[in-house]
């Protein structure tokens, strides 16, 4: 009995001491490579040691102990337009990192002739200036932050960085998901629009023969369009989506009449939303 025992003791450290021998060996990591899920523009022409850099890859760690997690934070660190959508370990010594080209959506006015680059996750893909937002029609389009307590200089955000300020984060990612929600990808909605606007407050007054409205717009969103119509929207959170929604078909419906300008305003009025189009 006792050496049925021992051989099963044996045995179970051979079986472990050949897991242990075959993970140091066999399973380590050896080459890294990449997928993209859609087309290059910026990295278009990068290569394996352009994402690489100053990433510290375990090669020759056991693939099993890898930290995905920390290996994809350290890659988009480091890449401002990387976005790592799924690291593949391919046994059995290789990873593939599925990635995607992030997009740039707004261009945040830090200050005169300086923008902050980001796209629909509010990543800090570049600082440029005026210059670069004229050269392509399709250019990012330009926000600015009428909020009295926010300026984003003070905050000194770096490449790469994520931008959080209260307010400003939220209602910009509430506009490209509203857009998005109405049938606009990001290419459709930067030749859609030409400045956000976030406004702390504005008053305006719309009346004719039927109906007066004198309102005090408060946190609104200033969308100023390519065709010429403003869209106007007030208390941007709450219903933002339903707003947007609403505004977009008055859009549609001044655009039929071939309207170059005027104004949009979507507001909230008897627990209803309202549109209505001015033309001063």
């Amino acid at each position: 009995m006792k050496a049925k025992k021992l051989t099963i003791l044996i045995s179970i450290f051979l079986i472990v001491t050949l897991i242990i021998v075959l993970a140091s060996t066999i399973f380590t990591l050896k080459t890294v490579s990449f997928n993209f899920l859609n087309k290059k523009y910026v990295l278009e022409t990068n290569e394996l040691q352009d994402y690489v850099k100053n990433v510290n890859i375990p090669y020759g760690d056991s693939i099993f102990l890898l930290d995905k997690d920390q290996l994809a934070t350290d890659l988009e660190k480091n890449n401002a337009y990387l976005k790592v959508v799924k690291i593949e370990t391919t046994f059995p010594s290789n990873i593939v990192i599925h990635a995607s080209e992030r997009e740039e959506l707004f261009a945040i006015k830090v200050e005169d002739n300086k923008y902050a680059v980001v796209d629909k996750g509010l990543k800090i893909l570049r600082y440029c200036t005026d210059e670069y937002l004229s050269q392509d029609q399709l250019r990012p389009i330009v926000v600015e932050i009428g909020y009295a307590d926010v300026d984003f200089a003070d905050y000194n955000y770096q490449l790469c960085d994520f931008v959080e300020i209260s307010h400003v984060s939220e209602i910009l990612k509430s506009i490209s998901t509203a857009f998005e929600k109405s049938g606009y990808n990001i290419t459709s909605l930067k030749g859609f629009a030409n400045k956000i606007t976030l406004n702390e407050s504005a008053n305006f007054k719309k009346s004719n023969t039927s109906i007066e409205y004198d309102l005090e717009f408060v946190k609104t969103v200033e969308i100023d369009t390519k065709y010429g119509i403003k869209l106007s929207i007030n208390n941007a959170y709450q219903y933002f989506d339903k707003k947007i929604a609403l505004a977009l078909g008055a859009y549609e419906m001044e655009h039929d009449k071939h309207n170059t300008d005027g104004e949009i305003l979507v507001f909230e009025k008897e627990d209803k939303i309202v549109g209505v189009y001015r033309k001063d």
